[in-house]
């Protein structure tokens, strides 16, 4: 199975809300798309850096992006973990 790294703006487009730029909104539901299939086809993995990067900002985000980041694991083969503190 090939490995995919998710970088932080896939999982921003997932995760985010609907931008309201027609052009970006059009973008982020093509990712969505991707996603509903790419766990079956790839191995999905990203770093800490990159989850915390996405997950900064408010609350709703923040949980957004935690429910998301369970598909992925992590580049050494370590299993998802949480890396930032709830607040």
């Amino acid at each position: 199975m090939d490995i995919v790294y998710i970088e932080t703006t896939v999982i921003g487009n997932i995760a985010g809300r609907l931008h309201p730029n027609a052009n970006v909104a059009a973008r982020q539901e093509i990712t969505r798309e991707w996603w509903t299939t790419a766990s079956s086809l790839y191995r999905l993995v990203t770093s800490l850096l990159t989850l915390d990067e996405c997950a900064d900002g408010d609350r709703p985000r923040q949980q957004s992006v935690w429910k998301w980041s369970m598909q992925f694991r992590f580049w050494r083969n370590r299993p998802m973990r949480r890396c930032w503190p709830a607040r």
